[in-house]
């Protein structure tokens, strides 16, 4: 179970299921232009391989291997 207390995440549990990690993206230099932003590669690709759509898992898998 997890017990969240003043912002901060604590578990009771010896094996939990929530990881936290550190960030893995920049934030974009100007977050005031307008425009459309590329999002973090891997974002992209984890989002794509969450999906129950068989043609957005192989976008996934070929985004992988361009990034290897």
């Amino acid at each position: 179970m997890l017990l969240v207390v003043c912002g901060v995440p604590r578990c009771n549990e010896e094996h939990p299921n929530i990881f936290l990690r550190r960030q893995f993206w920049c934030a974009p230099h100007e977050p005031e232009k307008p425009g459309v932003h590329e999002a973090p590669w891997l974002l992209v690709y984890a989002d794509l391989l969450a999906s129950n759509d068989s043609r957005q898992r192989e976008a996934a898998q070929q985004l992988r291997s361009t990034r290897r």
